[in-house]
């Protein structure tokens, strides 16, 4: 890694924890089932919430598969220990990307409407339009995320096998 941190920046298998920033990252890049899961809560008008996010359904399902890289990064998050597996460890080494990759997507939704004309920028817009771009400045600038996804835990070692080497003093 390029930099020490502090131990508490550090979780129980003294790998290097995903900062506050990359958390508020991915929750910004997962809002479409955020809103999903608060709109599910209310219970007199469901699709209320989502109205009020998205213009149209189309819009909110384009959100849903742009935040699926996002997704993956939090299960293999989850999933991070010294026990998990190849595929775990390589979707983490290659976190960093799939972010990247989500961000670009949901930048990309965001002007997808004034592409065809639809309807001129309105102050939603303009924030999500900044903060997706301070997502992407973060992920491609930050040394912590560096550091957090080039860090997993160590596999344990392999386990004594004296059991099976031959006794040495029998004759």
């Amino acid at each position: 890694m390029a930099r020490e941190y502090p131990l508490s920046h550090y979780d129980g298998h003294f790998a290097l924890r995903p900062s506050l920033g990359m958390w508020m990252a991915l929750a910004f890049l997962c809002r479409t089932y955020l809103v999903m899961i608060m709109s599910l809560a209310r219970r007199g008008d469901r699709f209320g919430l989502i109205d009020l996010f998205y213009a149209n359904r189309s819009a909110m399902a384009l959100g849903a598969l742009a935040a699926l890289p996002a997704i993956a990064v939090i299960i293999a998050s989850v999933q991070r220990s010294p026990t998990a597996g190849s595929q775990t460890r390589w979707l983490w080494r290659n976190g960093r990307w799939f972010l990247l990759g989500s961000a670009l997507a949901n930048l990309a939704i965001a002007l997808l409407p004034i592409k065809d004309g639809l309807y001129a920028l309105s102050t939603l817009d303009v924030l999500q339009f900044s903060v997706i771009s301070y997502i992407l400045v973060y992920l491609f600038r930050s040394e912590r995320v560096r550091d957090t996804f080039a860090d997993f835990p160590a596999p344990p070692p392999p386990e004594d096998q004296e059991e099976d080497l031959p006794d040495p003093f029998d004759y």
